[in-house]
């Protein structure tokens, strides 16, 4: 984080950031989490969501090392918005 940031943006940054976000997922052949004949809306592209964890998979299995780094950067991400 920047110098100065007081502890309520770091508390902020752990709160909102890490595992925040719902986990779109298949968690079994055909079953879903969400509703996947109206799938939620990116908010990077605008368009629905194409794509999601199918069963068996998860963050670290699709991410492998780079998930806990990737986690952190948009923890802080979150936080300096």
């Amino acid at each position: 984080m920047v110098a100065g940031d007081s502890g309520g943006d770091l508390s902020l940054t752990l709160y909102l950031g890490h595992g925040c976000g719902k986990l779109l997922q298949e968690t079994a052949p055909g079953v879903f989490n969400f509703d996947v004949a109206n799938p939620p809306v990116s908010p990077v592209t605008g368009k629905p969501v194409t794509t999601w964890y199918k069963p068996g998979q998860t963050w670290g299995s699709v991410f492998g090392g780079l998930a806990g780094a990737y986690e952190v950067w948009f923890s802080y991400l979150l936080a300096m918005r």
